[in-house]
C-alpha cells in the first residue's frame, strides 16, 4: 500500500524509457483527467497525447499550457462526443489512421446521474454510455495498437513500461446482485445512484478481466482505480439544466468537506489524485516493467518489492482492482456469486452485442 511520500518519490524517479510515448485521454479537460494529465506532460518526457473532448475552443487556453509546461509534448485536439459509440468508433479510427502504436488508454470521463437516467441518440443511458459501454469499446478498438506498444516494449531496450488501460471508476464497488437482464438500467426500479454504480463498477472489472485474460494482451497491463473522493466538480454536472440540486451542494459543500477530512477516507485534492494517476501509469508496482517497486519501507528498489496483484492474485492475465489507498483488491467471493450460472458470459454477451455494431 504506498504512501503519498512514496508515490511523489516513485513519480519523481520517472525517467524517458518509463513514460508512455503515445497516450491517449477521454475527459482529460476536468478533475481526476486534467490533473493526471497535467502531471503526465509536465514529467517533461517526449511525448504525444490525444486529448478527447467537447467544445474545443473553450479549453485552448488549458492546450496552450499543456504545450508550455512541456516543449517535447505534442498535443492533439480530438473533438468528439464519447457519450455516444458512433462518435467514439470514429474517434477510434482517427487515432488508428494516424498510429501505429499506443502505451497509454487513460479513461475518466462520466459524472453522476443525480438527475435521473437521460437517454442519448443510440438509445443508451449517457452516464452508462461514459462509465462503461463507450470505454469498452475504445479498449477494443484500440487494442491493436496496445498490442503493437507492447510488441516494441518488449524489443526495445530503451522502453521500460508496458502499455496501459486505465478506467477511473468505482473499483471494489462491484457487487453480486447487479441485474444482469437489464444491464444499461433501462427499467425504473433498476436506476438508483448505488445500483448504477455497483453495475457499471462490475462491468468495468469484468470486462477488463476478460480482455486480459486473452493470451494476445499478454503484454498490456489493465487497471481499474477508484480514485477515493476527489474535490472536483462531478456532482454538479450530475443534475438536469435548472435544478436546485447545483446550488444547495454549493451551499452545503464546506461543512460536507469539513467532516469529510476526519473520515477513514478524507477527500483528496485533484493535484494529489493526479499524483496517484501518474504512479498508476508509471509504476510497476501493477504488472509489467515500469518504474521500480517501492518496498515496505518506500525506498525504492531495482528489483522486487511488494507488488500488487491482480483479481485473480497473480502478476499478470487479469485486471488490477485498485483502491483510493493504492492497494489491490481480490473481490472473489463477489465475483464467484456474480459468475453463478454464467454471470460473467452473460455479462461479457451483453458488452459484445452493444458493441457489434461499433467494431
Amino acid at each position: 500500500m504506498p504512501t503519498h511520500a512514496v508515490v511523489r518519490e516513485s513519480n519523481a524517479g520517472i525517467t524517458p524509457a518509463d513514460a508512455p510515448r503515445v497516450a491517449v485521454f477521454t475527459g482529460g479537460t476536468a478533475g481526476i483527467g486534467k490533473a493526471t494529465l497535467q502531471k503526465l506532460v509536465a514529467v517533461g518526457t517526449e511525448i504525444k497525447v490525444y486529448v478527447i473532448g467537447r467544445n474545443g475552443p473553450t479549453h485552448a487556453g488549458f492546450l496552450d499550457e499543456l504545450r508550455a509546461s512541456n516543449s517535447k509534448a505534442e498535443i492533439v485536439w480530438l473533438e468528439g462526443q464519447v457519450s455516444l459509440l458512433s462518435e467514439t468508433r470514429r474517434l477510434c479510427d482517427e487515432i488508428k489512421s494516424k498510429e501505429k502504436s499506443l502505451d497509454l488508454l487513460f479513461m475518466s470521463a462520466g459524472y453522476v446521474p443525480l438527475g435521473g437516467r437521460k437517454d442519448t441518440s443510440e438509445g443508451y443511458d449517457t452516464t452508462m454510455a461514459m462509465s462503461f459501454w463507450t470505454r469498452a469499446l475504445l479498449a477494443n478498438q484500440l487494442l491493436p495498437l496496445l498490442r503493437a506498444g507492447a510488441s516494441s516494449t518488449s524489443s526495445n531496450s530503451t522502453t521500460n513500461n508496458n502499455p496501459r488501460v486505465i478506467s477511473i471508476y468505482a473499483a471494489g464497488m462491484e457487487k453480486a446482485n447487479i441485474p444482469l437482464d437489464d444491464l444499461d438500467l433501462k427499467s425504473k426500479s433498476n436506476f438508483g445512484i448505488m445500483n448504477w454504480a455497483a453495475t457499471c463498477a462490475s462491468l468495468n472489472t469484468v470486462y477488463l478481466d476478460h480482455l486480459a485474460s486473452d493470451p494476445q494482451n499478454a503484454g498490456v497491463v489493465f487497471i481499474h482505480n477508484h480514485p477515493g473522493v476527489v474535490e472536483t466538480d462531478i456532482i454538479l454536472k450530475g443534475w438536469n439544466e435548472g435544478s436546485w440540486g447545483p446550488t444547495l451542494i454549493r451551499w452545503v459543500r464546506p461543512v460536507m468537506s469539513f467532516f469529510q477530512r476526519f473520515s477513514r477516507e478524507p477527500p483528496i485534492s485533484p493535484e494529489e489524485s493526479g499524483e496517484k494517476s501518474l504512479f498508476l501509469i508509471t509504476s510497476a508496482m501493477y504488472g509489467g516493467k515500469g518504474v521500480a517497486v517501492p518496498n515496505k519501507d518506500g525506498v525504492e528498489e531495482k528489483a522486487g518489492g511488494e507488488k500488487g496483484k491482480t483479481l485473480a492474485g497473480g502478476d499478470n492475465g487479469s485486471v488490477f482492482v485498485v483502491l483510493p489507498r493504492g492497494n489491490c483488491e481480490q473481490p472473489k467471493e463477489v465475483l464467484e456469486k456474480l459468475y453463478v450460472n454464467g454471470g460473467k458470459e452473460k455479462l461479457v454477451a451483453e458488452t459484445e452485442k452493444v458493441l457489434k455494431p461499433y467494431v
